[in-house]
């Protein structure tokens, strides 16, 4: 599956109307800021982030979807090795963060948090503009967005947004192999089973 990537080695390819976002966020006075999370406490950070995160999907209205994750399974994403966030704050609030995360010498977006007020004032495109200047000056050499997701709502708005930023495609493999078939059948057994892999995530 083709998944969009920034290749830091070849020439930043971004869409205008992209930049234009970030620059409507720079002129009305936001501000980008980056927490690595080694030394944080990943708790505070991954709770606040949950609320934006739950505004984005009932946005989308992609509540008890396999996208639709508890807090608890946040703050499991926020205590992972590599983990950096990045904030939009505009007026003082923070209104829309990132999760990335940098494994060798490539970073994964992985998650954002919204608000209502960030989609009047570019504050999604300035994080994600910020974290391919943060991810560049470190020296990696890719920045991978992800792929286009067919079951999502919003699954062309989304492929666009990502492709804007890319420079390049790469074919991307998932291997579906159960290491630990106890414990598998366990999770599956209290959940509703489904097509999707691992199974017991595809809520009904």
């Amino acid at each position: 599956k083709p998944h969009y990537i920034v290749d830091f080695s070849s020439p930043l390819s971004v869409k205008g109307s992209h930049y234009d976002q970030v620059r409507k966020f720079a002129t009305l006075g936001g501000e980008i800021r980056t927490e690595t999370l080694f030394n944080h406490n990943y708790i505070d950070h991954a709770r606040e982030f949950y609320k934006g995160y739950q505004y984005l999907i009932k946005r989308h209205g992609a509540e008890g979807t396999p996208s639709d994750f508890s807090e608890k399974a946040m703050i499991h994403f926020f205590s992972a090795p590599g983990a950096v966030v990045f904030k939009s704050y505009y007026k003082g609030k923070v209104i829309a963060q990132l999760l990335a995360y940098m494994m060798g010498d490539t970073a994964h977006y992985f998650l954002g948090s919204t608000s209502n007020k960030s989609y009047f004032v570019g504050a999604n495109f300035a994080l994600q503009y910020e974290a391919i200047m943060f991810f560049k000056q470190l020296g990696m050499r890719f920045y991978a967005l992800g792929s286009k997701n067919d079951n999502a709502l919003n699954s062309d708005t989304l492929a666009s947004y990502k492709e804007g930023w890319s420079n390049c495609q790469k074919d991307s493999f998932i291997l579906h192999k159960i290491l630990n078939k106890e414990v598998y059948e366990e999770l599956v057994s209290s959940a509703s089973s489904s097509d999707f892999i691992p199974s017991y995530r595809g809520r009904k």
